[in-house]
């Protein structure tokens, strides 16, 4: 286990900050994705856990997903088994979950209007659990796809520039 350093992660574009929890935050926007590279995180364990302060904005309209980090390149069909995981909503509406192709953990409701949340997912023994506030409120079964060789990307959930994080 480990985390990956801040100023290893090359940012797609210019950030803007705004006051968090404890110092700044990004404003998540179309603007704001950024490539972490293509590490694999659970390489030694199969094990993986994400957690990040939220402060969401709300739905963006019909078509949309928003995604928050995913180690993918693109969705689809045909490249679905390629896609390691990812961390984002469905389609226009307010849960995140953690999933790949027709793999889903549990949800996790999203709540705007100004309110932080702390969020955490966790992958261990194809189960993935989720977090709200350090609250344990769900598991499910959960398996990791392909796509080793993928980048991880933060603020969406494959390099797709529409399916950014409103935040």
């Amino acid at each position: 286990a480990g985390s990956y350093p801040a100023n290893m992660v090359t940012p797609a574009y210019t950030r803007t900050y705004v006051a968090g929890i404890d110092g700044d935050a990004i404003v998540m926007d179309a603007r704001s994705m950024a490539n972490a590279g293509t590490w694999e995180p659970s390489s030694l364990t199969n094990e993986i856990t994400v957690s990040c302060w939220v402060k969401w904005a709300g739905l963006r309209g019909s078509g949309t997903y928003q995604g928050i980090v995913g180690k993918a390149d693109i969705w689809g069909t045909a490249n679905g088994t390629t896609n390691k995981w990812y961390w984002r909503t469905d389609n226009n509406v307010a849960t995140l979950r953690w999933f790949r192709n027709s793999v889903y953990g549990p949800n996790i409701t999203l709540t705007s209007g100004g309110q932080w949340q702390f969020l955490s997912m966790t992958v261990a023994n194809n189960t993935a659990t989720a977090y709200v506030n350090g609250i344990r409120i769900g598991s499910a079964a959960f398996s990791f796809g392909g796509g080793n060789t993928n980048p991880i990307w933060i603020g969406v959930a494959e390099n797709n520039m529409t399916r950014w994080f409103n935040g």
